[in-house]
């Protein structure tokens, strides 16, 4: 049955690749996609950014419940120097109250001049 079928939380940065200039904010947006029959809340998760990227906030938490697509939060980045950088959402640290889904995330890319 439907029900013996694991969702998927997916969860990922926009956009995808941003060029940038060292030392200049850069904001980026935290989205998840969760398809299952009942919604989830109370979603907890941390990003991660490279060495050289400072990071304002690392930890959220997200407490409407919510099915579909969601807009969980801005984050705010100032990289220090030149260079690529990665910041992530880190899969081992999401939670949250609802049926069981894999979680799957993803990363940004910053280029830095």
């Amino acid at each position: 049955t439907r029900a013996d079928v694991e969702s998927d939380l997916r969860m990922w940065i926009e956009p995808k690749t941003v060029v940038g200039v060292a030392g200049q904010e850069i904001v980026l947006g935290v989205y998840a996609q969760y398809d299952g029959d009942s919604p989830i809340s109370g979603l907890k998760f941390a990003v991660k950014a490279d060495d050289n990227v400072a990071l304002s906030v690392s930890e959220f938490e997200y407490e409407r419940p919510f099915r579909g697509k969601a807009k969980l939060t801005e984050i705010a980045l100032a990289p220090r120097m030149a260079g690529e950088y990665f910041v992530s959402v880190l899969d081992e640290s999401v939670s949250y109250v609802g049926p069981e889904a894999k979680v799957i995330t993803g990363s940004s890319k910053l280029i830095i001049k």
